[in-house]
């Protein structure tokens, strides 16, 4: 079986990601009709078990649950007689854009009544009015040089990939190794001290990944964030602003304000911000995305509005206000996104000394716990914020109490979790790792213990994410200097490994190198897990 249907790491998937969605969903074909096309184009043949879990993984779905339909035709209507003009709404749910007309075929379709409802949104749907025109890089090509009236910042100059669409094989010649080449390439040269022919062969490559992947898809983010650290690293911090700039623009432009994605990117930005020491620009910039938010900004979004800068940050962002939050931005809410800007902005003036910080992260992880099925990621985030925000100011005392309010949130929200996700216990693996320390290996090693069996439970004993748990766990310990920790937990990856995988795999020889040598590293110059 293992002989038929290979395992594939999560590099793999994610390169044939847009293409099973065009399959799938895009041309609606049946999960065999996708299988066989992938198996016989790309000679990628995983498992229908695999395609499933990872459709659960990615929260995509071809259909349209009963609940989720109601709540948009309720909204649609409502949206209809506020917005000026009587203009419609578009939802995005299970990756893919749902208009009014496919939600009636639905309705009607299961013979629900068509009534209005009030009732929050649920966290996997998001909304937009549609633009005027097409912004999709899955729908269009890029415009040609010179339709802008001005120049705006790209990878490489635009003339050179005026032509181009996003479905396409190659990119100037280039395929996607060919491109991993090129990154590689580019870390050796930055590793060596040539920063000019660095910055070349990192532009290219983040280039032909915006060209066969897209300016969004994970693979290009987190080469454009390298790129902007590598700009931070070298004293050009204009440069690595107009990198994230870019980056902002086309989160907007493909998924709009409010999406999850979006949000995450903006919360990304701050923590890069407060590791570069500009935690004012952290601060002014979450407050600026709020405000944009807020407005309803989200539906014709001005880029610009939520560029990273260094100007001089507002009033609520500098000051320490005489109450907790003079702006309203922490208005109660159950929305997680919402919330996760919430504890971005209160992570970010923790980082600043700020004595709001403290009131705030408190009431907010109260605030969470009142939605302990919605908020679960939130609360342990919450309480995690508190640890870290005594231990910077070097409060044992309150340290030991908020380590123990952790603890205690992470017991109740294991025993009550109805969304059984693998970056909740990435989350619960964080609350844990602060015990290591502080709180004595014992205790720790209980928590990690309850993670690793929540993650058999939830996903299975050789599930790709119970085995990327497992690992994170040891390196957790290793990181420590704990290696006798470490090594039982490398163990069970490796059992986990060799059954789903078998010995000859990547990743079975990669942690039988692992225990062999006492360190599981990852190597400088290809960031590749050794």
């Amino acid at each position: 079986q293992n002989s038929r249907h290979p395992h594939y790491e999560e590099g793999e998937w994610e390169i044939h990601r847009s293409k099973i969605k065009e399959l799938y969903i895009d041309k609606n074909l049946s999960l065999k009709e996708t299988m066989k096309t992938m198996l016989d184009d790309f000679a990628f043949n995983p498992s229908e078990k695999m395609y499933k879990d990872k459709f659960k993984e990615w929260n995509l779905s071809k259909y349209l649950p009963k609940g989720k339909a109601r709540f948009m035709l309720s909204k649609h209507e409502q949206r209809k007689r506020q917005l000026p003009e009587g203009k419609d709404t578009i939802f995005i749910y299970g990756e893919q854009s749902w208009t009014i007309e496919r939600v009636r075929k639905t309705i009607k379709k299961a013979k629900l009544a068509n009534h209005e409802q009030d009732v929050d949104t649920p966290y996997d749907i998001t909304y937009r009015t549609p633009q005027n025109v097409p912004t999709s890089p899955y729908s269009t090509c890029l415009s040609k040089e010179g339709s802008s009236p001005t120049q705006k910042w790209t990878p490489i100059p635009r003339a050179s990939k005026s032509e181009l669409c996003f479905l396409q094989l190659t990119w100037n010649g280039h395929s996607l190794p060919d491109i991993e080449v090129i990154k590689r390439d580019a870390r050796r040269l930055d590793y060596e001290g040539d920063v000019e022919n660095a910055e070349k062969r990192y532009r290219e490559a983040l280039a032909g990944l915006e060209n066969l992947l897209s300016p969004t898809h994970a693979d290009t983010n987190a080469l454009a964030y390298q790129l902007a650290a590598f700009y931070t690293g070298n004293d050009r911090m204009d440069d690595a602003d107009k990198v994230l700039n870019w980056m902002s623009e086309k989160h907007m432009e493909r998924w709009g304000m409010a999406h999850e994605n979006t949000m995450r990117h903006s919360l990304r930005v701050a923590e890069l911000l407060n590791e570069w020491n500009r935690t004012d620009d952290a601060t002014s910039f979450l407050y600026r995305v709020f405000d944009a938010w807020d407005k309803g900004d989200y539906d014709d979004p001005d880029p610009s509005r939520v560029n990273v800068s260094r100007q001089e940050p507002s009033r609520a962002a500098t000051e320490r206000p005489e109450t907790v939050d003079p702006t309203g931005a922490f208005t109660e809410t159950d929305d997680p996104a919402r919330v996760d800007y919430q504890l971005g902005l209160a992570e970010a003036q923790a980082i600043r000394n700020d004595e709001s910080a403290e009131p705030l992260l408190i009431r907010l992880a109260e605030q969470c716990e009142k939605y302990p099925q919605k908020l679960s990621e939130q609360i342990l985030q919450a309480r995690n914020a508190l640890v870290k925000l005594f231990k910077r100011r070097g409060d044992e005392e309150g340290v030991k109490i908020a380590l123990r309010k952790a603890r205690d949130a992470l017991n109740s929200v294991l025993a009550s979790a109805s969304m059984k996700t693998e970056r909740l216990l990435k989350v619960g693996i964080r609350v844990a790792a602060l015990h290591v320390e502080r709180a004595g290996s014992n205790i720790a090693e209980d928590m990690f213990q309850l993670l690793g069996d929540k993650a058999e439970e939830w996903f299975g004993t050789d599930h790709e994410s119970t085995i990327r748990l497992l690992i994170h766990i040891g390196k957790i310990y290793q990181e420590e200097d704990m290696w006798s920790n470490a090594e039982p937990w490398f163990e069970r990856a490796l059992s986990a490994s060799m059954t789903a995988n078998g010995v000859e795999s990547t990743m079975t020889q990669r942690l039988e190198r692992a225990l062999e040598s006492q360190r599981y590293t990852i190597d400088a110059l290809t960031h590749q897990e050794l």
